[in-house]
């Protein structure tokens, strides 16, 4: 569960563009690295080392002028020199009235072309996107001795990663709608289970969201720890309500109280928390029919 931050504390560093303050005295991040300087069309181009975290480095760049500050398409040709020497790495882009500050990080996926990822923060707001985003990249002390570049590249992809609302996202939607539709038993016309299935899956997103935005519990994944959590409590509920308690007489006269478990009989649960565990880690259809139907009869009994 990521960090909760000061808002308040990280604004006030975010202002005064104290950003180096702001990786290592708030976020956990380490001193050191190296500054770099890029030539892209005869112009020379200085990053600035702010941070940096087992291996993927923090850089700023803070133009002089603006003809020194680099477009769009410079700043892509400034990240492709960069990852020759810095693979892993985030860069932070100021023109010289440091009137915004664009964070730049690059999806990289093997046979894929390099997808830029940006945040764009101008002092005076909220900025709580881009706060959202920074508490994904707070590390705390009891984390070093097992931390990685993996582990940190892991949490800069997700706090960073954000694909923009498509025709995809609609066409999910639609698909959603249509698989919700068979769950809906009870109400007998069709029309009015559409806006039942509207109605539960508008709810549900409106959930999502206010999520994401730390208001459940500060938990930016309320949504699926809690299903987790009931599914793992209805699975004891279920193993305690077909059990069954013996007591059995010893030869000295002493009793034993034993229960019995028939796992066998909870298998409706077992095979939900399985589903449920099979989209979180991205398994294949074929996958999760192996893991629920591999030596059934062994790992159920004659209850399965």
């Amino acid at each position: 569960m990521p960090t909760p931050l000061n808002r308040e504390t990280i604004r006030r560093h975010l202002e005064g563009f104290d950003l180096r303050s702001l990786f290592i005295e708030e976020l956990g991040w380490d001193h050191g690295g190296e500054n770099i300087e890029v030539t892209v069309a005869s112009k020379p181009f200085v990053l600035e080392v702010l941070a940096h975290k087992r291996g993927l480095v923090v850089y700023q760049h803070i133009a002089d002028t603006d003809d020194t500050f680099p477009d769009h398409p410079t700043r892509q040709k400034i990240e492709k020199a960069v990852a020759k020497t810095v693979r892993e790495h985030l860069v932070v882009y100021v023109p010289p009235d440091r009137s915004v500050q664009y964070w730049q990080w690059v999806k990289r996926e093997p046979g894929q072309p390099d997808r830029p990822r940006s945040e764009a923060y101008h002092p005076g707001e909220a900025g709580e996107r881009l706060i959202q985003k920074l508490e994904q990249l707070v590390f705390t002390l009891d984390e070093e001795d097992d931390l990685t570049i993996v582990d940190v590249s892991g949490r800069v992809r997700a706090a960073f990663d954000v694909e923009k609302v498509t025709r995809k996202f609609y066409d999910r939607f639609k698909q959603e709608h249509r698989t919700f539709l068979d769950f809906i038993e009870g109400i007998q016309h069709s029309a009015d289970r559409e806006w039942y299935a509207s109605l539960m899956l508008n709810r549900m997103m409106f959930i999502y969201f206010i999520q994401k935005r730390g208001f459940l519990d500060s938990d930016p994944d309320y949504l699926r720890n809690r299903l987790h959590n009931a599914l793992a409590d209805a699975l004891v509920d279920d193993l305690e309500s077909n059990a069954e308690v013996r007591v059995r007489r010893r030869a000295d006269g002493s009793e034993r109280r034993e229960v019995n478990y028939f796992v066998g009989k909870s298998k409706k649960l077992i095979d939900e928390i399985d589903r449920t565990l099979a989209r979180h880690y991205g398994f294949t259809d074929e996958e999760l029919d192996f893991i629920i139907n591999y030596d059934i009869k062994y790992r159920m009994g004659r209850d399965g």
